[in-house]
């Protein structure tokens, strides 16, 4: 049985800016890539809704984005922790180039911001400082972050500093009388992440959050009965084309539980990509089990080896192209691969377990994804012979413009 649900819940060698030219008639400059009243309106609003600065369990999050909140077409403010960075997407609408005065506007708002918010916070005794932008040569270049390539412009640090005896935060207090602060770790609603490289798509931040309630959810439940014998380890699977985020939430929960992994939990992580095997590190590849060939990667056929309806609680994360997408072959066989993955996940889960699944739009709307992974998934349930209901829908995490949806599905 299948039931919809209604949402719940300047310049360097590697990076050359090319500068638009003057107009000769006026002389005047192009107008700015960068609106500042938006894009400072977008910081103030998500620095202090996400208590980013100072307070909380989560320091990573999507500052601005495109031109809706001031900044360049195809270009977003994301932060980690002490580090803000300045990305470009490489396809699609990042294709836009860059003036050198975009370094520094966003630069000189973001220093606004933060003293304004620094100021109306001055009882916390405790101020933010920003370094100068350190430029793409020296960041690396090119990456891949989940399923898009983009470029990381420009990184500016945060020092946290503690003001000794002060009522309001100037310039000099700035500079003197402060006390530097440790760096803050990668944090995502307590779970900690070792880089950006490693934290996952921002659009899935919610559903990394819905993950782990179902996963102390079931230790809760568990817990109760492993006091009369009556359970064995609870089994854990994730099956991603994009990295190991959702199995590094898994083990973290257990490991800050004191919970004994393979004893009285396992987590199995199956990348269905190269770039999701490459997220597992080693500290996490020694916590779980990678089902993957230790050096050529993903397997042709991931889930074979893995017994079915094994796992009470499951994860799966696949890139969608969506119904609406050009009515051709490439895309019918993308759209059947997706189906064929979902009900080999599908069959693994164990009859009353619980199946998180998550599908990221690819330049496609939110109503066409959700359509999309509606009959997706009504097609897996079928294929793998299984009866499911959808009991709560997650949407995209609100710091984001990006597209995504993800449904948790009770299998019968």
């Amino acid at each position: 049985m299948f039931r919809g649900s209604g949402a719940r819940k300047c310049c360097s060698s590697s990076f050359l800016y090319r500068t638009a030219p003057t107009s000769a008639a006026t002389g005047t400059s192009p107008p700015s890539l960068v609106t500042v009243p938006l894009l400072r309106a977008a910081l103030l609003l998500r620095w202090r809704l996400l208590s980013l600065q100072f307070d909380g369990d989560s320091n990573m999050c999507v500052l601005a984005e495109d031109a809706a909140d001031g900044l360049p077409r195809g270009t977003r403010l994301e932060m980690y922790g002490s580090n803000v960075q300045l990305v470009r997407q490489l396809s699609g609408a990042g294709e836009a180039l860059l003036q050198p005065s975009v370094i520094g506007e966003v630069t000189a708002t973001l220093e606004g911001a933060l003293t304004d918010d620094t100021t109306e916070r001055r009882g916390r005794q405790i101020v933010a400082v920003l370094s100068p932008p350190h430029l793409s040569s020296s960041l690396g270049g090119p990456e891949f972050k989940g399923n898009e390539d983009v470029e990381v412009i420009a990184q500016w640090t945060l020092s946290r500093k503690r003001v000794e005896n002060v009522q309001r935060v100037t310039d000099t207090t700035k500079r003197d009388g402060v006390k530097n602060e440790e760096p803050p770790p990668l944090m995502e609603n307590g779970i900690v992440f070792p880089s950006p490289r490693f934290a996952g798509l921002r659009v899935l931040r919610a559903a990394r959050h819905s993950f782990a309630l179902l996963l102390e959810n079931e230790l809760r439940e568990r817990t109760g009965e492993s006091e009369v014998g009556k359970v064995g380890p609870l089994a854990v699977l994730d099956v991603s084309e994009l990295d190991c985020t959702f199995s590094r939430v898994a083990v973290q929960m257990a490991v800050e539980r004191g919970l004994v992994l393979e004893q009285h939990m396992h987590v199995n992580f199956v990348p269905l990509t190269p770039a999701a095997t490459a997220t597992a590190d080693e500290t996490v590849r020694s916590l779980l089990r990678l089902v993957a060939h230790p050096t050529r990667g993903a397997h042709l056929d991931p889930l074979r080896p893995l017994q079915a309806r094994c796992f009470k609680l499951g994860c799966c994360t696949f890139c969608s192209k969506g119904r609406g997408s050009a009515a051709n072959e490439g895309s019918k066989k993308d759209e059947a691969s997706l189906v064929s993955r979902l009900a080999g996940v599908i069959s693994k889960i164990h009859s009353n377990g619980t199946l998180l699944v998550n599908l990221v739009g690819d330049g496609i709307n939110h109503e066409e994804l959700r359509q999309g992974a509606e009959m997706h998934l009504v097609e897996a349930l079928l294929r793998a012979d299984r009866c499911g209901v959808v009991i709560d829908e997650v949407l995209p995490a609100a710091d984001t413009r990006g597209t995504a949806i993800s449904f948790v599905v009770s299998l019968c």
